[in-house]
């Protein structure tokens, strides 16, 4: 049974809430000693950062899509050394293309149809750091509104019982939904300002896309693989 956006975003907010309260438990468990420059070094409270890698879907609705590029920036701050929240904006995409081709006697179908997803998440993060030295490991996870395109084009021929037909098209359209994730990811701190590190998380949304009336709602899930550069200041 679907899901309606409702319930949806009720089961979001609740997986949410529930990231938040790991990280505060995760930061009070840490203890004092986490509590120290890296190395140091006194680094600014705030940051940007860009970050690219892969999206790799992985749910069953998304069975033959390929994996795709992902790419994101972002601005935080720092609220101590070890909790930090961040905005991001980013693009995601992937594909699945089908072939077709059968015949029998006189009669035939071949056809082949091609659907594009891309994605514009706006998201929310929240991360629990533990610095060690130069280098911070951190888990997150955060929850965002999702904006997704999707187009499909088609081209279908066939001849049945002496009657040949044709049908080719590609319509788009475009929904917003919400999702959650959680994740983990380490960086390397130079003494300048500037980070290099790489992150990885898993994205559950679950967007209902529709084509000429017919609503099919897609479990989005998946992970994505990014390396990262930033600058704090």
């Amino acid at each position: 049974m679907w899901k309606s956006k409702k319930g949806m975003f009720k089961e979001v907010a609740s997986r949410f809430l529930f990231v938040i309260f790991a990280v505060i438990f995760i930061i009070f468990a840490s203890g004092s000693s986490a509590l120290s420059d890296t190395a140091g070094m006194v680094l600014g409270k705030n940051y940007v950062v860009v970050k690219g890698g892969i999206f790799i879907p992985g749910s069953t609705d998304m069975k033959g899509f390929s994996t795709g590029f992902n790419g994101e920036v972002g601005y935080g701050r720092y609220l101590n050394n070890n909790l930090a929240m961040e905005l991001g904006v980013g693009y995601f995409q992937t594909s699945n293309s089908t072939t077709v081709a059968a015949s029998s006697g006189d009669d035939y179908l071949s056809g082949n149809a091609k659907l594009d997803l891309w994605v514009v998440p706006l998201t929310l993060t929240v991360k629990a750091i533990y610095p060690i030295d130069r280098f911070e490991v951190y888990a997150l996870g955060g929850a965002g509104a999702y904006f997704v395109n999707y187009k499909l084009e088609y081209d279908v021929n066939a001849k049945i019982g002496g009657k040949t037909t044709s049908a080719a098209g590609s319509p788009s359209s475009n929904t917003v939904t919400y999702g959650g994730y959680v994740g983990a990811g380490t960086a390397y701190n130079f003494p300048n300002g500037w980070y290099v590190g790489a992150e990885g998380k898993y994205l559950w949304t679950r967007p209902t896309i529709g084509f000429e009336g017919n609503d099919v709602s897609v479990n989005l899930y998946g992970w994505m693989v990014n390396g990262q550069v930033g600058y704090k200041f």
